[in-house]
């Protein structure tokens, strides 16, 4: 429900007054969990929005498998220790979907990790996965 931010009904039939303003500033949000699925490698030879390729970053060359169409870009705990990565808590735990179905929770970011494609620098917040 929007209205009071209980499962099992709508805004419309929520039975809760309507909340009074806040003036002691912005409530934290409740702890979510949130899915992520991943493909096979069948799979994503078949989806063209994918593009193999290369990138850089602290200097090393990596190669990388570009989503056109994702929401989130991935990371290994492996190489994040290798590259001795800045890791950041999540403020909630992300479930990962694996083509096996397995599950992998995490809630460790890379936050505005500066990756080089092309000699052009972009900032890009890497989910770290234990692979």
């Amino acid at each position: 429900c929007f209205k009071c931010g209980k499962l099992g009904h709508v805004f419309s039939e929520c039975g809760q007054p309507k909340a009074q303003a806040n003036t002691s500033g912005p409530k934290p949000r409740p702890p979510t969990t949130r899915r992520v699925y991943t493909m096979t490698g069948t799979e994503a030879a078949q989806n063209n929005d994918l593009i193999q390729g290369k990138c850089s970053i602290k200097g090393k060359t990596l190669n990388v498998l570009y989503d056109l169409g994702a929401t989130h870009s991935f990371i290994s705990n492996h190489c994040v220790q290798h590259l001795q990565l800045s890791v950041s808590s999540l403020e909630t735990n992300l479930i990962v979907l694996t083509p096996t179905k397995k599950s992998i929770i995490t809630n460790k970011v890379c936050i505005d990790c500066p990756i080089f494609i092309d000699d052009r620098k972009f900032l890009v917040n890497l989910i770290c996965l234990p692979l």
